[in-house]
């Protein structure tokens, strides 16, 4: 048997067990690295990918290595004896062979594959295949199907929300900026709704919810601080991924589409509709935003996302309102965590700098959650979003959120390198290429470096000189500058027309 040792690395979803590639015990070939491995203790089991181990001072001929959190999770203990298999095919590969060859799925078949995905049965590809063949063909009752299956797997929070009406907003991304989701909660949590935010990190751009909110506060909280600042305070926005993990099925899933960049409609409605049911959600606005560079490109795509949404929503008695927006230009000034959430900062404080697109945006959902409630009266929701964000009460629940949760200060590193990206001739803007600034952005070192970006100083329809700054370029990292630079001498991502 091997003994357990306790490995220092921190894994993701899919767990990874290391083995010395001289272990005797369970002896391994260099070809077996990636292999599925079943581990066996005296009270459970579980599944792994097998790593390899070249230095025998890392790890002995007769020890396994288990990094974090599995290791903490399962409570295992450093020397416990433990026997290695290679693990037999998932159960239910034969029922996703069916999928893939065009037939619908039960619901029975659902829950064994989710099952199996679950205990790490699965491995990426054979994720990355249920997600394909999903997307390829489905029937609403599938979609529904799929989501109810998917609630089972969500850990439940216990939280007093002290006979508040539980709402949110959600944005299936894509669009730069857009960091409307954090002043949407704090209008409606200003008005006292209860807006619980307990979010997948499911970025795969050069920003995202999570990645802003960590500039302000804590995001990795537990599930007591979660349940803690959801009763006390009517609102949360945390991680569900580390420490507490909302539903490891569902990160599992995620992180996959993240790996491969994947956006699949069936799991995207599954995955959102599932949450906000755990959580309590009644009302709820979805915004699509619809643009070349986007998740969704096609007005027909997005209207058949938008019955998706509504079509689970309704059987799921969340009242659901999917609204279309424009997404083929950044909305706000910033590209990146720290600058999207100096835009966040000056809405909220009611800036003369505060980028209007933006501050409009949120007012606009906002306003859509406020019509929504049988309580107001319909077409009074954007004078009262707008009152309650004017009058500072919106920034002062969020001041307080972040407070609960950990405030930071906002604090920007003078060293990082910058330069101007100038306009080449005088004229109007007439395009901004996104695709093309978030290639700039994430070069630069977003998300990762949460000070490295962009930050815009033009936008489509303004009027620029010769030589007037277009947007500026921050990076932490010497070598990124100097390639950044040479990269946009043949492109600036900005179509001006000329005067």
């Amino acid at each position: 048997m091997l003994k357990i040792r306790k490995f220092p690395v921190f894994q993701s979803n899919t767990p990874f067990v290391y083995v010395s590639k001289d272990c005797q015990i369970f002896p391994v070939k260099r070809e077996d690295s990636g292999l599925k491995v079943m581990v066996q203790t005296d009270s459970t089991s579980f599944y792994g990918e097998l790593c390899l181990v070249e230095e025998s001072e890392m790890l002995s001929f007769d020890e396994l290595g288990i990094g974090n959190p599995l290791f903490e999770t399962l409570s295992l203990k450093e020397g416990q004896e433990v026997s290695l298999f290679y693990a037999e095919a998932p159960a239910s590969l034969d029922i996703l062979k069916t999928k893939i060859s065009g037939n619908i799925l039960s619901p029975q078949d659902q829950k064994q594959i989710l099952k199996d995905i679950s205990t790490n049965h699965y491995s990426c590809a054979e994720i990355a295949s249920f997600l394909v063949a999903n997307s390829s063909f489905y029937s609403l009752q599938e979609v529904l199907s799929l989501t109810e299956n998917l609630i089972e797997t969500f850990t439940p929070l216990a939280f007093n929300a002290h006979e508040k009406r539980i709402v949110d907003d959600f944005s299936i991304g894509g669009v730069l900026g857009n960091r409307v989701g954090l002043i949407v909660q704090a209008i409606l949590m200003s008005a006292g709704y209860c807006v619980p935010k307990v979010l997948p990190h499911t970025v795969n751009s050069c920003s995202g919810t999570l990645d802003v909110m960590h500039i302000f506060s804590r995001i990795h909280l537990s599930k007591r601080e979660i349940e803690k600042s959801i009763s006390s305070l009517g609102g949360c926005l945390a991680s569900s991924s580390f420490p507490f993990v909302f539903s490891k099925t569902d990160e599992t899933i995620i992180q996959t589409e993240r790996l491969l960049g994947l956006t699949t409609f069936p799991e995207l409605v599954a995955s959102v509709m599932a949450r906000k049911k755990v959580l309590g959600v009644s009302s709820l606005v979805v915004d699509v935003p619809v643009g070349e560079h986007c998740k969704v490109s096609l007005l027909s795509e997005a209207v058949q996302l938008k019955k998706l949404f509504e079509y689970v929503g309704k059987s799921l008695d969340i009242k659901t309102n999917v609204v279309l927006t424009d997404g083929t230009e950044p909305i706000g000034l910033g590209i990146a965590p720290f600058f999207e959430a100096q835009d966040v900062l000056k809405v909220l404080k009611n800036t003369k700098e505060a980028p209007i697109d933006l501050k409009e945006k949120s007012l606009f959902l906002a306003a859509r959650l406020f019509d929504m409630q049988e309580d107001i009266k319909a077409g009074d929701g954007l004078e009262k979003a707008t009152a309650l964000l004017s009058s500072g009460k919106a920034y002062e629940i969020f001041n307080t959120l972040t407070y609960m949760q950990g405030q930071k200060a906002l604090n920007f590193s003078k060293d990082s390198f910058s330069f101007d990206v100038v306009a080449p001739k005088t004229g109007l803007v007439k395009k901004i290429d996104s695709a093309y600034l978030r290639k700039i952005a994430k070069k630069a070192g977003a998300p990762y470096k949460p000070t490295s970006g962009l930050k815009l100083n033009k936008k489509t329809g303004d009027c620029v000189e010769k030589g007037e700054t277009l947007y500026q370029v921050y990076t932490s990292s010497a070598s990124a500058y100097s390639y950044l630079k040479r990269l946009m001498e043949g492109s600036l991502g900005y179509e001006i027309l000329e005067n």
